[in-house]
C-alpha cells in the first residue's frame, strides 16, 4: 500500500514539473542552475545580442505558413508587451518559434504570458533551443530578475 501511495505521489510531481517546465536549458541560459557573469552579460546584451528582451501575453498563434527551421513546422505567435528591455519598438510584437511539442519548446498559449528573448534571424524574431523563453507566471521570476539586474526594470508602453 506504501509503494502505491509513493508512486502516485511521484506520478502527480512528475506530471505537474511536465506542465510548467518544457523549454530547452542550455548551460549559461538559466539563471537559476547557471548564474551569469553580469558584467560580462550586460556587455553582451547591450553591445552584440541581436533581438529583444521582453514580457508578454500571447493574444494569437498560428502556424507559420513557408517558414521551416531545421525541418520543424513554425508558429507566428502575436505577443502583447508588457515590459520590455531590449530591441521592441512598439507594443504588439511578432514572435516565431518551434510549434508546440516539438522538441523541448515551451508550448505557448493564447491568454498566458511569457518572458521572451527571441533572436533577430533573417529579419524575424525567432525563439530556438537555446534562447530564453519561459513561462512569466510570477512577477518577477528567474529571466525577468536576470533583465532587472542588468538593466532596471524595464520599460511599459503607455495606455
Amino acid at each position: 500500500m506504501k509503494k502505491l501511495i509513493l508512486f502516485s505521489i511521484l506520478a502527480i510531481m512528475l506530471g505537474l514539473a511536465h506542465i510548467s517546465v518544457r523549454a530547452c536549458m542550455c548551460p549559461g541560459f538559466n539563471p537559476e542552475i547557471y548564474p551569469p557573469d553580469i558584467p560580462k552579460s550586460r556587455i553582451y546584451y547591450r553591445d552584440e545580442f541581436k533581438g529583444a528582451a521582453l514580457t508578454g501575453k500571447v493574444i494569437s498563434s498560428r502556424e507559420a505558413a513557408g517558414i521551416t527551421r531545421l525541418d520543424e513546422q513554425i508558429q507566428e505567435l502575436t505577443v502583447e508587451v508588457d515590459r520590455y528591455w531590449l530591441g521592441v519598438k512598439r507594443r504588439t510584437m511578432t514572435v516565431y518559434a518551434p510549434k508546440d511539442d516539438t522538441g523541448c519548446w515551451v508550448p505557448f498559449r493564447e491568454n498566458e504570458s511569457y518572458f521572451f528573448m527571441p533572436i533577430l534571424e533573417k529579419k524575424i524574431l525567432y525563439i530556438h533551443g537555446c534562447t530564453y523563453a519561459s513561462y512569466n507566471r510570477k512577477p518577477d521570476g528567474n529571466y525577468v530578475d536576470f533583465m532587472t539586474t542588468m538593466f532596471g526594470r524595464g520599460k511599459k508602453f503607455q495606455k
